[in-house]
């Protein structure tokens, strides 16, 4: 796993007590308590043989690559499945799991199975009882759903985006890679039957990429668009085409724009992960650009601005995952070491944990609390104290039992259960 690249697995947790991975083709189902393997499936035979999607491949991207980032209300499951590639378009999709454990986990009538609640592929919607009808979105042939799904109350917020072309292929090459601009659109729907809600024109832009051939096409490796945050009312998207938008839920009604400083593509970025929205304000760095943004998390109704800090120089950052206020913690370099970094944009403080061994370096996302950090490396997992300068309390290595398996992986945690997930394997530990 590299940070900020590739098809990355990512989890959420539903109140049956189960605990989910989407993986590239398959979906997993662990018990919190044991971390036993309870179930799987793949999302795509839920659609029996009317759609079709291209199967993830791990080819490269630039960041944030693309995040399997599984969404739940804690009873539903709303996925991002496959991607754009050629004719194929990919699929949002909201599952439930019928739960058929008795007690102490005995299977009382069969194993966990699936139900799909409904489908959406391109500008078409699929009901539980596999009714087709227009969703609505009206988009050209080629939308892509981005990864990274949102659920706020009854509503599941997706990034979709219209690249050019449409569904042409010009010799051999994909329209996903062809140079051109990228609009984009956040889309809201209703999380019971998939019917839209509402839609929002948010930007149209270039994406960033290294390689740059002969026509002006691109080599394949493309941007995902950054996860929605969500707050108070509001929702917040940075495209990863240059802008990042503030919406209000109920409606998408416009309450502010920015453009961000867009950055070199030869040039460190950040990893593109969700920005932090909450009551003291939002907190962005958006992977296109070398700069993080410390704005209002609501509509401007005095003219005081979108500022709340000026906007600082990546400085080694690579990695927002945790912050409040002015400050924020990071998965950062110092120099040709690796840190965890807390940073104050106010004064300009920053905190560096001790550094990583040789030859270590950061494998996904962390996961934090107020007073505590957790962040995983090559080697194994690491717990720092934020209320003691990052002092590194504990560590615990993340071991293959013998597997033919890169350790490392994105942090998560649930209660006193955290978790690494890895592109093959998964790490549980429990605290005390």
């Amino acid at each position: 796993p590299e940070l900020g690249l590739g098809v990355r697995p990512g989890m959420c947790f539903l109140d049956s007590g189960l605990a989910v991975v989407q993986a590239a083709e398959r979906v997993f189902l662990f018990d919190e308590s044991t971390g036993e393997r309870v179930a799987d499936f793949q999302p795509t035979r839920l659609l029996g043989d009317l759609w079709t999607t291209a199967a993830l491949q791990a080819r490269y991207s630039e960041p944030p690559g693309w995040p399997l980032l599984p969404a739940t209300d804690g009873e539903h499951l709303v996925l991002v499945q496959g991607r754009l590639e050629g004719r194929l378009a990919n699929v949002l999709l909201c599952t439930t799991i019928e739960d058929r454990r008795g007690p102490g986990g005995i299977e009382t009538q069969g194993p966990l199975l699936p139900h799909m609640q409904w489908a959406l592929w391109e500008s078409w919607r699929l009901d539980g009882e596999r009714h087709v009808a227009p969703s609505g979105l009206d988009l050209l042939p080629g939308a892509e759903f981005q990864p990274g799904p949102l659920i706020v109350g009854s509503q599941v917020l997706c990034q979709v985006r219209e690249r050019p072309g449409g569904d042409q292929a010009l010799g051999g090459v994909t329209s996903s890679q062809v140079e051109g601009d990228v609009r984009t659109w956040l889309a809201s729907f209703d999380l019971h039957s998939g019917r839209l809600l509402w839609k929002r024109f948010l930007a149209k832009g270039v994406e960033l990429a290294e390689g740059q051939g002969r026509f002006g096409m691109r080599s394949s490796g493309v941007s995902s668009a950054q996860p929605p945050v969500a707050h108070a009312g509001h929702v917040f998207v940075g495209t990863h085409t240059g802008a990042g938008v503030l919406l209000d839920l109920a409606d998408g009604r416009l309450l502010w724009s920015l453009k961000n400083q867009r950055r070199e593509a030869r040039t460190d970025g950040w990893s593109g992960g969700r920005p932090l929205l909450d009551a003291a304000g939002l907190i962005w760095a958006p992977a296109d650009s070398n700069h993080a943004y410390w704005l209002r998390g609501s509509a401007d109704l005095t003219g005081a601005g979108l500022f709340q800090q000026p906007p600082q120089a990546i400085g080694g950052g690579l990695a927002l995952f945790a912050g409040a206020g002015p400050r924020a913690l990071l998965l950062s370099r110092s120099g040709p070491e690796y840190t965890l970094s807390s940073r104050d944009a106010s004064t300009g403080r920053r905190i560096d944990s001790p550094f990583l061994g040789p030859g270590e370096s950061f494998t996904g996302a962390g996961a934090a609390s107020p007073a505590r950090a957790f962040f995983a490396t090559q080697t194994g997992l690491y717990l720092a104290d934020r209320e003691r300068e990052l002092f590194l309390i504990d560590y615990a290595p993340l071991t293959t039992s013998g597997a033919a398996v890169r350790p490392g992986g994105s942090v998560f945690a649930r209660g006193n259960r955290v978790y690494v997930v890895g592109p093959q394997m998964l790490w549980m530990f429990a605290t005390r």
